[in-house]
């Protein structure tokens, strides 16, 4: 049996036909849909590269694994030119499967649900954001910002009450927003995430070293935006400093610091005080973790971040911002608000000072990230996928 699954990141093609993708989404990722489907179809926006290019990227090839290339559009105005084109590429995108599964928010889905609702073939989504709080000024800049709020608001709702099965990377948060349709006969949700933590259960909370700095960790996949809450980490970093809190920052993630936050930190004198990785292995996260103290987080949205849960494992305290993804992981000790480094700086030298709220704070997590362990969510997405194609042998 075949499975239809929009691709989550765009699509790169050598001159031999292998297919690449510069994100996460490589072969490994799709391997999970064939513990229960013969073959996954992967739909999504294809280009050309050549073989130097894709030396950085993620190889999606392999075995079980075909794919419908759709025209890649450079930017929004191509984009619009384009999209008559894509529309009419997708027209028998229900032909060359037996089930789908769109992950949403992404333009492409919602192109694929309007045919597979057009032609009432049934579809199942995977809800992995929340427009709402992705299109907010502090985490896009485009000028079209509250155009793609309301388009991709719209799109989710009518998406989680035309799909026939849904699942959501949060227990209780997207839910209230999108919620499953599931007065029609036959439908079914769940709820997981994309974490494939496999936890130590060895792990024992930790104390405070002595003397020694305490050692703030932030990662993300890239450092040069604002989203993921560098500037506050950098702001708090420079408040506990001047507290004399003796701290040092890491940053993990690929790129460039933004302009404002490389010369708030030369302005400030804080070369001394951080450290930057560059983009490392899944195993020397890890390692970064492990020789961490205190995981900062005030991202501005998360859908529900495999790294917070991570760094949990490891038996580190969380400071994270007061969204619900992190309200479904925190207590509301460590949460702080969004863009508020003040509050930040002010609840990590809190759980500085105080080394029964560190202990604490690092048992709670240990316990708690047990939920998300990959046995655990690789059987909840196993059952929603083993449904999906038992729908599809009823159709």
């Amino acid at each position: 049996m075949k499975l239809l699954v929009s691709s989550c990141a765009r699509l790169f093609k050598t001159p031999d036909g292998k297919i690449y993708t510069p994100v996460a989404y490589g072969y490994d990722f799709y391997k999970r849909y064939l513990k229960v489907f013969d073959e996954v179809i992967v739909a999504g926006f294809c280009d050309s590269i050549d073989d130097d290019e894709a030396k950085s990227m993620l190889l999606v090839s392999g075995e079980g694994i075909s794919f419908f290339e759709l025209p890649y559009p450079h930017g929004e105005w191509e984009y619009i030119f384009k999209r008559r084109k894509i529309q009419k590429a997708l027209r028998g995108i229900t032909d060359v499967c037996d089930a789908m599964l769109l992950r949403v928010p992404e333009t492409l889905c919602f192109l694929i649900m309007d045919v597979a609702i057009r032609k009432r073939f049934p579809f199942a989504i995977e809800v992995t954001s929340d427009p709402l709080k992705l299109y907010t000024k502090a985490s896009c800049p485009s000028k079209y910002r509250l155009v793609y709020k309301i388009w991709y608001y719209i799109q989710l709702r009518r998406a989680s009450f035309f799909a026939q099965g849904t699942s959501y990377v949060t227990q209780y948060g997207l839910q209230r927003h999108y919620p499953p349709n599931l007065r029609k006969k036959g439908n079914f949700t769940t709820f997981y995430t994309d974490t494939n933590i496999k936890i130590d259960g060895s792990i024992k909370p930790r104390e405070l070293p002595e003397n020694r700095p305490v050692r703030l960790i932030h990662i993300a996949v890239s450092v040069g935006g604002f989203a993921k809450g560098h500037k506050e980490a950098i702001e708090a970093l420079n408040l506990l400093l001047k507290q004399r809190i003796d701290v040092e920052l890491t940053l993990v993630g690929q790129g460039d610091l933004a302009d404002k936050n490389a010369e708030y930190i030369k302005n400030n004198g804080l070369e001394p005080y951080i450290r930057r990785t560059g983009k490392i292995t899944a195993d020397k996260v890890i390692e970064e973790l492990d020789r961490a103290d205190i995981f900062f987080f005030p991202s501005y949205n998360e859908g529900l971040p495999r790294v917070v849960v991570e760094a949990m494992s490891r038996a580190l305290p969380v400071i994270a911002t007061d969204i619900p993804a992190h309200r479904e992981l925190l207590k509301a000790d460590y949460l702080v608000p969004i863009m508020d480094s003040k509050s930040l700086a002010e609840k990590t030298a809190w759980i500085i000072k105080d080394a029964d709220a560190y202990k604490k704070a690092s048992a709670e997590n240990i316990e708690k990230s047990k939920e998300y362990d990959i046995g655990i969510i690789e059987k909840k997405r196993t059952d929603f996928y083993q449904k999906i194609k038992e729908s599809a042998i009823k159709k």
